[in-house]
């Protein structure tokens, strides 16, 4: 009896430990996250780096649709919050993909601009993924006053701060390439949603603002928000 009592006894220790550890860890990334929210959004305010208009050209590979397709779509297009020039290329592998009827349908209506929004058709390749062929063909035919690339999974949804942030990042000669996280949202309450989102969120906070030492990458938080199913 008393054994059994040890048990229960080490096991509601353990139990309570491990709350706590999640409780601290919790708040301290919601700490973290409320300054880079504060911190992105004072950058959203910020001017293009140079006096050209830092045109930043948006490479964005899609394939098939979803729910939430349509609303990414007009997000990354017309509330991603930088005041500098931008260029929206959309690129599918084949007209055949849904993505591409519906994409040319938005600009048809008007839900989509013409101007400064392409749909490019990569076409299939056997030789390499995919995606990484549909980037290339994109990258390769970007306008020529483009001064930053920035590719881009069709389902995130930009912080307003964001652009602006990895733009003034790459202005120093020093920085080679500047890249950022996806900060995901839970998309049902539930144990395990909530945790992996914070071992996430935990991982992306360990690594905000950090530098390679042979090559200046910086890593900036919180640049999208993505809904975890």
């Amino acid at each position: 009896m008393d054994w059994l009592a040890l048990c229960c006894l080490v096991h509601n220790c353990v139990t309570s430990l491990v709350s706590v550890v999640l409780a601290v860890g919790w708040a301290t990334c919601a700490k973290n996250r409320r300054a880079g929210l504060r911190f992105m959004k004072k950058q959203a305010g910020k001017p293009p780096p140079t006096g050209s208009g830092g045109q930043v050209a948006f490479v964005m590979p899609v394939k098939g649709t979803h729910s939430n397709s349509e609303a990414s779509w007009l997000s990354q297009v017309n509330r991603h919050g930088y005041r500098g020039k931008v260029e929206c290329i959309f690129v599918v592998q084949d007209e055949s993909d849904p993505a591409y009827r519906l994409l040319l349908q938005m600009q048809s209506d008007g839900r989509l601009p013409t101007d400064g929004v392409r749909v490019l058709v990569a076409g299939l390749t056997v030789r390499t993924s995919q995606k990484l062929h549909n980037l290339i063909y994109a990258i390769e035919r970007i306008s020529e006053n483009t001064e930053y690339v920035l590719m881009l999974d069709d389902d995130m949804i930009l912080h307003p701060g964001a652009v602006a942030q990895l733009a003034h990042e790459l202005h120093d000669p020093g920085v080679l390439a500047a890249s950022g996280n996806s900060c995901d949202v839970p998309g049902e309450r539930s144990v395990v949603c909530a945790a992996a989102c914070l071992l996430r969120l935990a991982t992306d906070i360990s690594v905000a603002s950090g530098k390679a030492n042979n090559l200046t990458i910086t890593l900036t938080l919180t640049l999208t928000l993505t809904p975890n199913p």
